[in-house]
């Protein structure tokens, strides 16, 4: 009898844990067994990675950030002539906030992805109050 309950109550813990990550995770996940330059990857040292809400992943170089669907990879790379790129090329970690931007951090400061249309707003010597404002707060934040 007891037996019986301990099964009945490892078996019931065991559907709701497997529940739980369908829920949190989606059920479209995207596996892979490695990505490597052939595939697209900006360089074969891979510093940090992320999967975002909408089952893509963010994979942080020292030469890039690099976005994977499960199909294609597209590149993000600085470009001193374009304001619309990441500060660096050297990605350190990468985070989503609660409205799935994308946040990069790199050696140069920190980059914003926005979720919605992919545009990017670069912050640096955020270290210095002389250049932290009430409106830069708001958009870190």
């Amino acid at each position: 009898m007891i037996r019986y309950k301990i099964i009945k109550i490892i078996s019931i813990l065991t559907v709701i844990l497997i529940s739980k990550n369908n829920i949190v995770y989606g059920n479209e996940k995207i596996n892979f067994d490695k990505i490597s330059i052939k595939d697209g990857l900006s360089q074969g040292t891979v510093t940090c990675m992320m999967q975002d809400s909408e089952n893509t992943v963010w994979i942080g170089t020292k030469n890039g950030l690099n976005k994977y669907n499960g199909y294609d990879m597209e590149v993000y790379k600085h470009d001193e002539e374009n304001k619309n790129t990441i500060l660096s090329n050297h990605i350190i970690d990468i985070e989503k906030d609660s409205h799935g931007n994308i946040w990069v951090y790199t050696d140069s400061g920190i980059s914003k992805i926005n979720a919605k249309d992919y545009t990017i707003k670069n912050y640096t010597n955020l270290v210095e109050p002389s250049h932290i404002n009430e409106s830069s707060n708001n958009d870190i934040l």
